[in-house]
């Protein structure tokens, strides 16, 4: 114990040289570096046109994105009513910042919104390097905030959620609440004027979090935790005062939450519900009868270990270092710590959910930028001191060398934009042929997008995604019957998730309410006698009421086959115990590369695992859709040659709604009508065909 803390004092005596032409090169290599990846994310861009919609406007990576540029456009046009028609909901009052600053950039700058949305994200990313430094020398050295902003720009996940066209709050999340957390530090530590100063900035800094990220209450508390948990600080008596009542509060709401979490109780102030709800959300702890639909969302599940250390911070050895120096701070530094506590529960949280890593990551950087300063302290080498800051300077190379992976990979990646033109053509062509008062159905993932380039309202979209919508959603996509899939679509279409409660109403519960729908669905002459046989007069109001006379519009796309694993699970299992189904084996996806079909033999040769039989092919080639049948039992084989990929599926879902309308859409005749279909890769219809 006496070696380590002889060590502790030693980096704390020994002087940091400093020598401002070496940080300043320092940062101009941080900036060089961030161009080149900014100008390989644009050249991959505009080297595809499929990644623009009419007028050369980019389209964005991400869909949520979608929502927050149709605000834009909203506000700008004077058309941003207290009633968002498209949704069925509330628009949000006062507009996302998000969105209020698209529409001012698009006033004062020109061009179009989407090219607004396009390049914000990068820009706005750009203030968490700024605030980086500031934390550096608020540590007292600025060779830590250059250090840990390069270990900051080298997470993957970090850069692609703050590059452009990724058009959503998470590119100032981190920086907001880290900023909140160093003003916090200022508060606390300082004395006279300048505490002041530092209490302004941080509430302000709150109040903008506020406009810009709903979540905001969560980092919010415990910043205030934080805060309580500096108890032993001189202070005044009110202040002293303040921090027992917040520390009295934060112990009652942790002891509700675990009462309530723990099915103690089920009832309680609505904001600590609503953070139970998300917290089970996030977590997947979900306790309705689908506790997967956390899980379904792509950005609420978690990477692999493998990949984990990339998308924190470049890699798994610059964590573990990261680590070492994040102790090491907490204990020359703990009150700078404790006050980054709102980024650390949040990075805490990235366990259950990837969208967190981008709160572990500046954390974890200030940690490798602070071991980086350390080390250098440790070091003397005499033999370098006639250069002022060269020591340092190559200590701080090092460590940023050791990032070089993650550099690489950033620099390299890129991801594509969410939907491509094709996709927007047909959601063009399908608003075109539309009439008022339609409806368009897909799966949540694209509500969003649809509302934006259509202008229609969407049966679900990536804000209202619970277990009975997620159900109803699929449950028609699921379906190996057109005409049952269709009556669905419009009897949802008109009357919501909520119709399947009125019909239970009828029956005098919900037991066996699925099977009456799916027999009158099936068979609609039928409907009277259905009714009959459980004692319900028949009469035009329930025809009415099961059939209605509705305009509905069907969306789909490549990634629905890449999604059928969700939307299958979804519309055979069906929420609060209505009929639930079993899976089996859905669906497997391999690299075509590494499959060779045998049409004549009915089977698939799987390189490195033997011969699989299968029961059809399918053969998506240059806008073309082959099937065979081979007659044998086994999954049908589709491969999809321009993403470079086969799939294994089930007959069952092979013969879905869904997948027939990609690839048979013949079989769907009389009660779907193609509007705009790429063969294989999705397109729109109109469902059609009489109501009953």
């Amino acid at each position: 114990m006496a070696g380590d803390l002889g060590i502790l004092r030693r980096c704390e005596t020994v002087g940091l040289d400093e020598s401002r032409p070496l940080l300043v090169l320092g940062w101009v290599l941080f900036l060089a570096y961030l161009c080149a990846v900014l100008y390989v994310q644009h050249w991959n861009t505009a080297d595809n046109a499929a990644n623009f919609a009419e007028e050369g406007r980019p389209l964005l990576r991400n869909l949520d994105g979608y929502y927050y540029l149709r605000l834009a456009r909203e506000m700008n046009e004077g058309v941003y009513a207290p009633v968002d028609e498209l949704r069925g909901a509330p628009r949000p009052y006062p507009p996302p910042l998000l969105a209020a600053l698209t529409a001012w950039v698009h006033n004062g700058v020109g061009g179009s919104y989407e090219a607004a949305a396009y390049e914000l994200p990068p820009m706005l990313a750009m203030s968490l390097a700024l605030l980086l430094m500031l934390a550096g020398r608020m540590l007292g050295n600025a060779w830590t905030g250059l250090v840990a902003a390069f270990a900051a720009f080298c997470a993957e996940h970090w850069m692609i959620r703050a590059g452009p066209g990724f058009f959503d709050t998470d590119c100032l999340n981190p920086s907001l609440v880290l900023a909140a957390g160093l003003f916090l530090y200022g508060f606390v530590s300082e004395r006279g004027r300048a505490r002041w100063w530092h209490f302004g900035f941080m509430a302000l800094t709150w109040t903008v979090l506020a406009a810009w990220w709903h979540a905001w209450v969560a980092p919010a508390a415990v910043a205030a935790v934080a805060y309580a948990l500096t108890g032993h600080l001189p202070v005044h008596r009110f202040e002293r005062g303040v921090k027992l009542i917040i520390a009295a509060a934060a112990v009652a709401c942790v002891g509700f939450l675990a009462l309530y979490l723990g099915g103690v109780v089920d009832t309680g102030p609505r904001m600590l519900l609503s953070a139970a709800d998300h917290l089970r959300l996030v977590a997947g702890m979900d306790a309705s009868s689908m506790p997967d639909v956390g899980r379904s969302v792509q950005e609420l599940g978690t990477a692999d270990m493998q990949d984990a250390g990339a998308a924190i911070l470049g890699g798994w050895g610059a964590v573990c270092l990261a680590l070492v120096g994040l102790i090491h701070l907490s204990v020359r530094r703990p009150l700078f710590v404790l006050c980054l506590l709102p980024c650390m529960a949040l990075g805490a949280v990235s366990v259950f959910s990837s969208r967190f890593y981008i709160f572990a990551t500046p954390v974890l950087a200030l940690g490798y930028g602070h071991l980086a300063v350390s080390a250098a302290r440790l070091f003397r080498m005499p033999q370098l001191a006639a250069v002022p800051g060269l020591r340092d300077a190559m200590l701080a190379l090092a460590f940023v060398a050791l990032l070089a992976p993650g550099m690489v990979r950033c620099a390299t990646r890129w991801v594509g934009p969410a939907v491509n033109a094709g996709d927007v053509q047909g959601i063009r062509a399908l608003a075109s042929e539309m009439p008022a008062g339609g409806w368009v159905w897909s799966w949540w993932d694209y509500g969003y997008m649809i509302q934006n380039y259509a202008g229609l309202p969407t049966v679900c979209d990536g804000g209202r995604t619970g277990p009975g919508l997620l159900f109803a959603t699929a449950y028609p996509l699921a379906q190996d019957d057109p005409g049952t899939a269709a009556r669905w679509m419009r009897f949802i279409a008109r009357h919501g998730e909520g119709g399947m409660d009125i019909l239970a109403e009828v029956l005098g519960g919900r037991s066996g309410v699925l099977a009456l729908v799916d027999e009158v669905f099936a068979d609609p002459q039928g409907a009277p006698q259905a009714f009959a046989r459980r004692g319900i007069p028949w009469g035009d109001d329930l025809r009415e009421f099961l059939f209605p006379d509705i305009a509905v519009g069907v969306f789909l796309n490549g990634r629905t086959l890449d999604m059928a694993y969700w939307w299958d699970y979804f519309g055979r299992r069906a929420p609060r115990g209505i009929d639930p189904t079993g899976r089996g084996f859905v669906i497997d996806r391999q690299p075509l590369a590494e499959l060779v079909p045998d049409r004549a033999a009915g089977r698939v040769r799987y390189a490195g695992r033997g011969d699989v039989e299968v029961g059809g092919m399918v053969d998506v080639r240059d806008g073309q859709v082959a099937v065979t049948e081979t007659g044998q039992p086994g999954p049908v084989f589709i491969a999809v040659h321009d993403e470079k990929f086969g799939y294994f599926v089930s007959r069952r879902l092979f013969d879905s709604v869904a997948l027939r309308l990609l690839f048979r859409p013949e079989s769907t005749r009389g009660h779907f009508r193609a509007v705009s279909v790429r063969p294989g890769h999705g397109g729109a219809w109109r469902v059609i065909g009489e109501a009953s």
